[in-house]
Order: C-alpha cells, then sequence, then structure tokens
C-alpha cells in the first residue's frame, strides 16, 4: 500500500496491547452535490451526496497537511491525488 499524494510505501495498522500505529487513512470523496430531501413533517433536511466517489488512502504525514486539511474539509479530493 502506498500514499496516494507522496507515494510513500505504507505498512499495515500495527495492534499489540500496549499501542497502536497508524500509518495510512482511507478517505471516501469525489465529486458532491447538494440533495434537499423532505421528511415527514414537511421539514427540510441538506445532504451532500457523493456523485463520483473514489477511495484515496494518504500517510500520516500527507493528512497533517494545511492543504489536505481544507479540502477534507470541503469534501474534496486534495490535489495531488
Amino acid at each position: 500500500m502506498e500514499c496516494d499524494r507522496c507515494k510513500r510505501h505504507l505498512h499495515d495498522t500495527v495492534h499489540t496491547r500496549e499501542y497502536y500505529r497508524v500509518e495510512a487513512y482511507r478517505l471516501h470523496t469525489g465529486k458532491t452535490v447538494p440533495v434537499v430531501i423532505r421528511d415527514e413533517n414537511d421539514e427540510e433536511r441538506k445532504y451532500l451526496k457523493i456523485e463520483a466517489p473514489r477511495i484515496i488512502t494518504l500517510c500520516a504525514e500527507c493528512l497533517k497537511s494545511e492543504e489536505v486539511i481544507e479540502a477534507v474539509e470541503k469534501y474534496e479530493a486534495p490535489d495531488g491525488v
């Protein structure tokens, strides 16, 4: 497995009794469109629907990048992925 942004080789998550080590994070992302649904009480519920879903893998270092954080907060794929 490798980071889709920096291409660094990543190891699986390691779990022991004392600690765990996470090197990779999977993000479900893609192009989103707003969707409004009315419930039985005629209240509107607003969602973002992923039209073209993608799963990307990022290392812990790339996930700390300010560019990636901004993209994730907007539900977008970060640049370079």
